[in-house]
């Protein structure tokens, strides 16, 4: 419940001018690191704990002002989610699914490293042929835009292309 409550006070923000997006992200990376510590004693809490910071991470994404920083964030809390699956042994269609849908709620681009994510976290081809299955299904009830997006989504993923690096932390 502590962490919990913490993922919704580092999130509940108005606008982040630009001089304060460093801080904002050093809160956020702060209790990213502290579920990651409580995932060495219990990853399945901590696990529980990502999907939730995950899901409610965009409400933010319109009071940033930022284009990078919380992208690199973003990703990050991606591949926490990879490493903790890993450790209570989630299962992979859940961490790929959990992962594309992260990246469809997303209107803002701060997602996008989803697919890298999920191609570097070496799913079996049937849970990447799996994902891709859904993506192409939700692509149907989408707009023009974010059809394609999930098109090219299913394709990279279909055929285990991973595509240019995005943002990352040095």
């Amino acid at each position: 419940p502590r962490l919990k409550a913490q993922i919704d006070s580092v999130l509940t923000v108005g606008f982040i001018e630009e001089s304060e997006v460093d801080a904002f992200i050093a809160r956020c990376d702060g209790v990213l690191k502290a579920i990651m510590a409580l995932g060495e004693r219990s990853p399945k809490e901590a696990l529980e704990l990502i999907w939730y910071y995950l899901e409610e991470t965009p409400k933010t994404f319109d009071e940033v002002h930022d284009e990078i920083e919380q992208s690199i964030f973003c990703r990050e809390l991606m591949e926490a989610a990879v490493k903790l699956s890993r450790a209570a042994n989630g299962s992979e269609l859940e961490l790929g699914q959990k992962l594309l849908g992260a990246y469809v709620a997303d209107a803002y681009g701060k997602m996008d490293n989803a697919v890298d994510v999920i191609l570097a976290a070496g799913l079996s081809a049937e849970t990447r042929q799996a994902l891709a299955s859904v993506a192409k299904e939700k692509a149907k009830k989408l707009d023009e835009y974010q059809k394609q997006k999930l098109q090219r989504f299913a394709m990279q993923v279909e055929k285990g292309q991973v595509a240019k690096a995005r943002y990352r932390r040095s």
